[in-house]
């Protein structure tokens, strides 16, 4: 394993929890040794770094490396009318995070620093995680805490003067990101409400993610939203990072807006991109997110979960339900998405035979001043298992 010293914290909240999809899970057995070559006990800025090492008992697979900044911790009350405060722990600025490949027991990552890391009383800390290819596989963990932060490295001058490409930002639909097309700069772009837009930012040798003012990546809408640092990131490593910006209908109605990406790379480069987003109330799309769970359903049935995306509209949701020769077995009206379930029974409170079943969620919209009714509708299959 790894040398340094390690610590837990609780965090408590009265939030609850529910695993949709398959309820069986694999837990894999954490039996591998994750090592590094050198021991690692001092980090500098803008310095070249490589870190290297073997995962015994496991030939092919990968780790995750990732370097922060020190945790620290938050007072927070726990409710927001109480007084009573609890220390909550918080995972220090990213410095670098990778997937490295594993061969033959062994990996290694090479890395930039930041030229903005926090110097003085914090420490940085290595985490690693270790796993196999094949769904059996185990898994490995390693951790390594009091690393110091001092002073810039020699090769600072060097670095800096070798990089001066700031980070490339690309602007895209939530709805076709594989697509591979983005706005070009400028660009007026038009959705049905609510929208969303997908942000892909890469930098060849880091992204610079520090929450600061003016640091980092952030988005802002003219005279609407005030920059802001997006989080969570549906994608982040070091060079690559995924956000998404949703402009809702209650905060956002029908009009033109001016979104602005900024993003800086860990030496100081930095770059921008505006497009022009048309918001108009003329739906598109109705639904998305459609699905059972449990699916196969047993004997206690299944629930039904849907995303309604006519925000700001009267609507009424649908299921109907058909067995395999298309036989309309069951309807179901008003359905409310992790309400609505279904026990298995037809019509007639007849417990149908197992199998496979279609259901077809359908969302009406009402019409109003200046838009039409319209009738969205998605189809999903079902099996019956008891």
């Amino acid at each position: 394993g790894l040398t340094g010293s390690s610590s837990r914290s609780q965090r408590y909240n009265n939030e609850r929890y529910v695993l949709l999809g398959e309820p069986v899970v694999s837990m894999p057995n954490s039996s591998l040794d994750v090592s590094l070559d050198e021991q690692v006990d001092t980090l500098h800025a803008l310095d070249s770094m490589t870190l290297s090492g073997s995962v015994s008992g496991l030939s092919k697979g990968s780790v995750h490396v990732a370097v922060l900044e020190q945790s620290y911790e938050k007072k927070l009350s726990k409710e927001p009318a109480s007084s009573s405060l609890i220390p909550v722990l918080y995972d220090g600025s990213l410095i670098f995070s990778e997937n490295a490949e594993v061969k033959d027991g062994r990996f290694s990552v090479s890395f930039i620093t930041p030229r903005k890391i926090a110097f003085g009383d914090t420490a940085a800390q290595i985490r690693l995680w270790a796993y196999g290819t094949s769904s059996s596989a185990n898994i490995g963990r390693g951790f390594v805490s009091g690393i110091a932060i001092n002073g810039t490295s020699a090769y600072a001058d060097s670095i800096i003067k070798n990089d001066t490409v700031p980070p490339a930002i690309s602007i895209q639909s939530c709805l076709s990101p594989a697509s591979g097309t983005s706005f070009s700069e400028g660009q007026t772009v038009t959705f049905a409400s609510p929208a969303c837009v997908q942000v892909t930012l890469e930098d060849s040798t880091a992204l610079d993610f520090r929450e600061e003012a003016d640091e980092g990546i952030y988005f802002e809408v003219a005279s609407v939203t005030s920059p802001f640092h997006p989080w969570p990131y549906f994608e982040q490593e070091s060079k690559k990072a995924v956000a998404r910006m949703t402009f809702s209908s209650s905060k956002y109605p029908a009009g033109v807006y001016t979104f602005k990406v900024t993003a800086m790379d860990i030496l100081g480069n930095e770059s921008s991109r505006t497009i022009k987003v048309n918001i108009t109330d003329n739906l598109t799309q109705g639904l998305s997110d459609v699905f059972t769970a449990p699916n196969p359903m047993k004997r206690k049935g299944t629930t039904f979960y849907f995303k309604n995306l006519a925000y700001g509209r009267t609507s009424s949701v649908t299921i109907l339900i058909y067995n395999q020769n298309g036989r309309l077995v069951q309807r179901i009206p008003n359905a409310v998405s992790g309400v609505t379930t279904w026990d298995g029974k037809d019509f007639y409170g007849r417990k149908l035979a197992n199998g496979l079943y279609h259901y077809v969620v359908t969302c009406k919209v009402a019409a109003d001043d200046t838009n039409p009714q319209k009738t969205f509708t998605k189809k999903q299959k079902l099996v019956i298992s008891r």
